[in-house]
């Protein structure tokens, strides 16, 4: 009985932070804050036929292993490697130790100590869209971004400049690294050119976007495929920025909580944070679908063809097909 109490707890107490898809796109695999990784079969839940599926397999994970020593904040996924990172080193799962259930740490990236911190954890990673020259960009607790090289498993290069921890990261395909902080700031990175930032937006500045009772702090962050918007809230409200002109345009004021995930899906904004409702709004602020979702609050947003997949502050993960509705859940157990 003890045993049953300690693992309903620990699911009532669950958040998961981060997801990804599997390079074939069959399965998702779900990070916790116990430092658990969840792998679930995505390609029988899009069965056209579910009722032909036993319910076990609809919602439940295949398996599930123990990846680090505390939370796992970050997920992202090559062709050959799962990569995780949270508390210690940046760690590496290879997809065919994982689709044959046989788990082992396939390499890892060591994470630089600070006189304070010890090794920082790390809040984001993100990889690189230029794949002629692979890299993975890396922001957490000591207020650096790290960028590795993925042939060598060496670091880099570092870039320095915010204040406060990072919380996000992005890319754009003109070579460039976009990271939000707990100091209110977004910085543009060139990668040819770690010493400095190319831009700063402190969008708490911006009477369109402040929002002081919720502090400064930026939480999320994403641009568009044309690198001609970037879209960024925390603390400061959902706002859309023109890049050309480092101008505010739009405020998503229809999100009355904080931001923890946005992105840009073909001409519309999606997002989640400190409520239950994954949001999909139209560029001009109006909102287009507001999700109920399982958690209370969201951190984890994955999209996949036409599938939204909302994770957050629960051990049940929504599936929202076309972004307009929640088909069905899945269970992190």
């Amino acid at each position: 009985m003890i045993d049953n109490a300690n693992e309903r707890a620990k699911l009532y107490y669950m958040t998961i932070f981060a997801q990804c898809f599997s390079p074939c796109g069959k399965y998702l695999v779900a990070a916790n804050n116990y430092g658990k990784i969840a792998v679930f079969n995505i390609s029988k839940i899009l069965n056209s036929d579910r009722s032909q599926v036993d319910d076990k397999d609809l919602k439940y994970p295949i398996f599930t292993f123990d990846a680090h020593n505390g939370p796992v904040y970050a997920l992202t996924s090559t062709d050959n490697f799962l990569i995780s990172a949270g508390v210690g080193d940046i760690l590496a799962w290879s997809w065919t130790d994982i689709y044959n259930k046989h788990i082992k740490i396939a390499w890892s990236l060591t994470i630089p100590e600070s006189d304070n911190l010890g090794k920082p954890e790390t809040n984001a990673i993100i990889l690189s869209e230029d794949e002629s020259s692979p890299s993975l960009y890396s922001g957490g607790g000591d207020n650096n971004i790290y960028e590795w090289d993925l042939e060598t498993r060496k670091r880099k290069n570092t870039f320095k400049g915010h204040t406060d921890y990072i919380h996000c990261l992005t890319t754009s395909n003109q070579g460039e690294c976009v990271s939000g902080s707990e100091d209110g700031s977004v910085r543009i990175w060139d990668f040819r050119k770690p010493t400095k930032e190319v831009v700063k937006i402190e969008p708490y500045k911006s009477e369109l976007c402040s929002r002081s009772k919720f502090g400064k702090w930026i939480g999320c962050v994403a641009m568009d495929q044309g690198n001609d918007w970037l879209i960024c809230g925390g603390g400061p409200s959902l706002t859309l920025w023109h890049l050309a002109s480092l101008n505010p345009t739009t405020s998503f004021t229809c999100i009355e909580n904080t931001l923890a995930c946005c992105g840009f899906h073909d001409d519309l904004v999606i997002a989640g944070g400190g409520d239950s409702n994954f949001y999909h709004m139209q560029f001009d602020g109006s909102l287009k679908a507001k999700i109920p979702t399982s958690s209370t609050s969201i951190y984890s947003v994955v999209l996949r063809n036409e599938l939204a997949v909302v994770a957050g502050t629960s051990h049940m993960i929504d599936a929202c097909p076309s972004f307009t509705y929640r088909d069905f859940i899945l269970y992190f157990t």
